[in-house]
């Protein structure tokens, strides 16, 4: 399995932003991660699938935990089952997804390691179903 990208440069950030469409609403479809995405043409950029991982201040003030979250997320991406078939999917239909994974919840039993699993299934499979339908 290939490693998560980030993204790194601000126009995509720009770009993300201006267009994003949601995937996930934490308390509507998952529990703590809210996830939105952009589809674009892949246009020689090596990366079908970047990520833009944000834990928000306001809801977790504490910068280790903040970082801590930022961690979790990045390995729930790592161990997302379908994140192979993803990158196919955009590789094949020449396209190119920016998603945005926030979180606005502290470490604790309410975010625990399980429950940000879940949730990245849910983001996971519905990310799936966009990429097929690019």
């Amino acid at each position: 399995m290939a490693k998560p990208v980030a993204v790194k440069l601000q126009r995509d950030i720009d770009e993300l932003l201006a267009s994003r469409k949601p995937l996930a609403i934490a308390g509507k479809r998952s529990r703590v991660i809210s996830a939105f995405y952009c589809l674009r043409p892949l246009n020689g950029s090596p990366e079908p699938l970047l990520f833009l991982i944000h834990a928000v201040k306001r809801g977790i003030p504490n910068s280790p935990d903040r970082n801590k979250q930022k961690r979790r997320l990045r390995q729930a991406i790592r161990q997302l089952g379908i994140y192979d078939i993803i990158l196919q999917q955009l590789t094949d239909s020449s396209q190119q997804a920016l998603v945005m994974l926030r979180t606005a919840k502290a470490p604790s039993a309410a975010s625990s390691w399980e429950t940000i699993l879940d949730d990245m299934e849910v983001i996971g499979k519905r990310l799936q179903e966009v990429s097929a339908h690019a």
